[in-house]
């Protein structure tokens, strides 16, 4: 769902603008190689949420102008999944191609 930049100046959201079916957002993820044992992948991602948790984390991330959300390996995933559709539709219906 679209929400307003909370820093700085106003930023008013994409339907706000008038262009409601449009949406994209940032993301990062930290992924680790196809084939990762579960037990690690589960270990890594009991770490980062613990880490992401943290207040003095939290102020960091909010002060560079970032918002923290864990969402867990699977959605991670999902994420990743659907993106690489959306835009792959759209670069090859563009034919955008590397050079």
């Amino acid at each position: 769902m679209a929400s307003c930049w909370t820093r700085g100046r106003v930023v008013p959201t994409v339907v706000e603008l008038k262009f409601p079916e449009l949406e994209t957002t940032s993301w990062t993820v930290l992924a680790a190689p196809a084939g990762t044992p579960a037990a690690v992948v589960q270990k890594l991602s009991e770490a980062i949420k613990a880490t992401l948790a943290d207040e003095k984390i939290q102020a960091k991330i909010i002060e560079s102008g970032g918002v923290a959300n864990f969402e867990g390996p699977d959605a991670a995933n999902k994420l990743v999944e659907a993106d690489d559709k959306r835009w792959g539709m759209l670069i090859k219906a563009a034919g955008i191609g590397v050079n």
